[in-house]
């Protein structure tokens, strides 16, 4: 991790560990869009996690506006990854997508109380947001996997999991099997939220 003025960032070596869990499921590097999303969780983790100042802000910013935006944006995204299908190329029509999953995650963000945000919410909120990304823009899948030989959590996912954890939380960051159960739980709230 390096300071980028107040904000935080990845260094070379942990952004190329992240490139390298990312080449796993597609081919090419991340975009600015990506690098961003990630350095701007990054920020947000490290900011509710520590400061309850921020969170008692964030506790009067709640509003059913949020709400409502957090909603459409994730409506509104899948409406258009199905029109962008039945468009011929259409490429400017590729990064709405994504834009909309950053939308979506703030606005969610913002529509929580801050009697929602327990010690753990920030991680919670993290670890989501680092899911999204996989799954919403790198195109990866929500699997958990274990070694034949040892049985003990490998795969894509955990890699990349711990690439962009273990720089922000540091020894903060969750083990292996800890991991397996984020996973689980994640995969458990996309169905929760499907059926709504």
């Amino acid at each position: 991790m390096k300071a980028m003025g107040s904000h935080f960032d990845y260094s070379e070596t942990e952004w190329s560990a992240i490139e390298a869990a990312v080449r796993e499921v597609r081919v090419g590097p991340l975009t600015s869009q990506e690098r961003r999303r990630f350095r701007s969780a990054g920020d947000l983790y490290r900011v509710h996690s520590r400061s309850k100042v921020h969170l008692d802000r964030l506790s009067n910013t709640r509003s059913k506006a949020w709400i409502l935006v957090e909603k459409l944006s994730e409506e509104l995204r899948a409406a258009l990854e199905e029109a962008a299908k039945s468009v011929t190329r259409e490429e400017y029509l590729e990064r709405f997508p994504s834009l909309l999953v950053k939308l979506r995650d703030d606005a969610q963000l913002f529509s929580r109380g801050h009697s929602e945000m327990t010690k753990d919410r920030p991680q919670e909120i993290f670890y989501r947001t680092v899911l999204s990304i996989w799954v919403d823009e790198i195109g990866g899948k929500l699997k958990k996997s274990r070694s034949s030989d040892t049985a003990e959590p490998t795969g894509p996912l955990l890699r990349f999991f711990v690439a962009v954890t273990y720089p922000v939380m540091g020894s903060a960051s969750p083990k292996p099997e800890t991991i397996h159960g984020i996973i689980k739980r994640e995969k458990a709230l996309r169905k929760a939220e499907k059926a709504d």
